[in-house]
């Protein structure tokens, strides 16, 4: 579906699907988006925000923290660190805030919050391009990340 179309689709899906404007309601708006087109567009925030009453960048960082809504084409390295409980009882958190952080200006890396990667007895645990690192920790992703570019 070509982008025109994308957004015409997630207009009618919003306007048909009447959301109450509340914010609680954006993860199911943004789960019926992903159900529609594949993922969320981020040309689509805006026009999902207005119709919930919030805040688009509250919306995009909820976006954000989820690996479930963005399209696995948008760039063609992925970094996932495992949000699971026992990867953020032992820094998962910390561990997915500092790469974004160090990464955040490389274009070509998408950082996201991933699901549980089952290592669990060497968290925490990140997944890059596929290949599952643990126990991770941001030196040893920066050592990875940096030799993806060169």
């Amino acid at each position: 579906m070509e982008k025109d179309g994308q957004m015409q689709a997630i207009a009618t899906l919003l306007e048909h699907a009447a959301y109450p404007k509340q914010a609680h309601y954006a993860l199911a708006a943004l789960q019926d988006v992903r159900a529609l087109v594949g993922h969320v567009p981020e040309a689509a925030l805006p026009l999902i925000a207005e119709t919930l009453g919030m805040d688009a960048a509250a919306l995009a960082a909820l976006m954000r923290d989820s690996a479930q809504f963005t399209a696995p084409s948008e760039a063609p390295h992925r970094l996932s660190v495992c949000q699971g409980a026992v990867c953020i009882g032992r820094g998962g958190g910390d561990l997915l805030a500092a790469a974004r952080e160090r990464f955040a200006p490389m274009p070509g890396l998408a950082v996201v919050a991933g699901h549980c990667l089952g290592q669990c007895l060497q968290a925490p645990a990140a997944c890059l391009d596929g290949e599952v690192l643990a126990p991770a920790d941001l030196a040893d992703l920066a050592r990875r990340v940096a030799a993806l570019e060169g």
